[in-house]
């Protein structure tokens, strides 16, 4: 019932809230990896995120990931891709915050890929910083794949690069 009304106040109050200053409220929807570790309760979530996915203000299955890369929060991601797929659902995945970012970045990206369910032009990776900034560009890891990368970590990178800039062209500010 939780996240039940959870999710009602975030497709349902909230935009009513915000149009009384003018504001279009959207939002992403799925259980955060945190919550991952009770395989049952997470799955129960999930499971009730489908009632929600044709509310207009629902942008799409997210920010979903990793937060420790324990094989509870993989099979968490993987049923989130699945969802998403089944409900041609866009993604939004958020990059860990761990000591080894990297790694996390990396298995993510191997999920999405090994998974395949989802096309890469509906993924948004967010949280593309300094940490693991290499893991996109110089891996290529991302391929098709839209990254948000700021300017400022787009500037550390070059820097840290030799000069070479992973989207020439590109006018960075």
């Amino acid at each position: 019932k939780g996240f039940h009304d959870y999710f009602s106040v975030l497709t349902d109050t909230e935009p009513q809230r915000a149009a009384q200053y003018g504001i279009a409220h959207h939002t992403w929807l799925c259980i955060n990896p945190k919550e991952a570790e009770d395989p049952v309760f997470a799955r129960e979530v999930i499971d009730i995120i489908p009632e929600f996915l044709e509310r207009e203000n629902v942008l799409g299955i997210g920010e979903i990931g990793l937060n420790k890369n324990s094989r509870n929060e993989l099979e968490n991601l993987e049923a989130h891709l699945q969802l998403a797929a089944d409900h041609d659902q866009m993604v939004l995945v958020h990059t860990p915050h761990l000591e080894d970012k990297r790694k996390g970045t990396r298995l993510i990206m191997d999920c999405l890929k090994a998974n395949g369910v989802v096309k890469p032009e509906r993924v948004i990776i967010d949280h593309v910083e300094e940490h693991n900034i290499t893991e996109f560009a110089v891996g290529r890891l991302f391929g098709e794949y839209a990254a948000n990368v700021s300017a400022a970590n787009h500037r550390n990178f070059v820097s840290h690069s030799g000069g070479e800039s992973f989207w020439p062209g590109y006018q960075w500010r």
